[in-house]
């Protein structure tokens, strides 16, 4: 019987290490979490099952104070608005068992490492796609570490929603320790992770031509300059006025002798 006896190092850091799994509310990657819990592997049955609830909000808060990410459900305010049609597959990743401490330091190793733990496998739970209020459950999962992935979004049409952003994968386990009472694990968890909505382009107006400004002197259908045209009439018409008094001039008269 363990009394009120200070509790063992590596117990105060396997219930951290649980929390340290959960999802970040709002964020895209695990948590990290400082809290240290009192909870012992050897308490968890291991036929026990649990569940995972998913909750899709677009605009989800981060402020972990106000919004802990501790597996709990959690008020959220109107202004995350819920998102439905996501589907999910949660997997859980095989080899890691959670009754045992080796299981909580391999679910540990995990965390920095999801290419690792998608490569393990394990069984795959789908689910079916959020509903009005953004959330769905999947249910009767066997004790361990999941690999949560964002499958797709549909519209309700069926047709996947190309607007939607898809949230990163994420490592959860079930169980996790109680956020209150510290030497108590909790089995049906609630994680909120991140979805945002693709910006709308804004449309680039077609530009207008610029027009190209008249050169001075020019004259705007051909393009001539002005006062070579000027220069070359004033010369024709000085021509002309010479031709035209030549034209004009008497001869002079012309006088034979006797």
């Amino acid at each position: 019987m363990r009394g009120n006896t200070r509790p063992h190092p590596l117990r105060r850091w396997v219930g951290a290490a649980v929390l340290t799994l959960v999802a970040l509310i709002g964020g895209t990657a695990p948590a990290m979490a400082s809290v240290v819990a009192d909870a012992s592997p050897a308490l968890i049955p291991p036929d026990a099952t649990g569940s995972l609830t998913i909750h899709k909000h677009l605009g989800l808060p981060v402020d972990q104070t106000a919004y802990p990410a501790n597996g709990t459900a959690l008020v959220l305010p109107t202004s995350s608005a819920p998102l439905a049609g996501v589907v999910f597959t949660v997997t859980r990743v095989a080899g890691v068992d959670l009754t045992t401490n080796a299981g909580w330091y391999a679910a540990l190793a995990y965390q920095d490492n999801l290419e690792g733990a998608r490569a393990q496998g394990g069984t795959v739970h789908t689910s079916t796609p959020t509903g009005a209020d953004g959330s769905t459950v999947v249910s009767g999962l066997p004790v361990g570490l999941y690999l949560v992935h964002e499958a797709s979004v549909r519209l309700p049409d069926g047709s996947e929603d190309p607007t939607i952003v898809k949230g990163a994968d994420f490592l959860v386990t079930i169980p996790m320790t109680d956020p209150v009472t510290r030497s108590r694990w909790v089995f049906d968890i609630h994680v909120y992770p991140k979805n945002v909505r693709t910006p709308t382009p804004t449309p680039t107006p077609t530009p207008t031509p610029t027009p190209t400004p008249t050169k001075p002197g020019t004259l705007p259908w051909t393009g001539s300059d002005t006062a070579s045209a000027l220069l070359v009439a004033g010369l024709l018409l000085g021509t002309g006025a010479i031709m035209a008094g030549l034209g004009y001039r008497r001869p002079r008269e012309r006088h034979d002798g006797p």
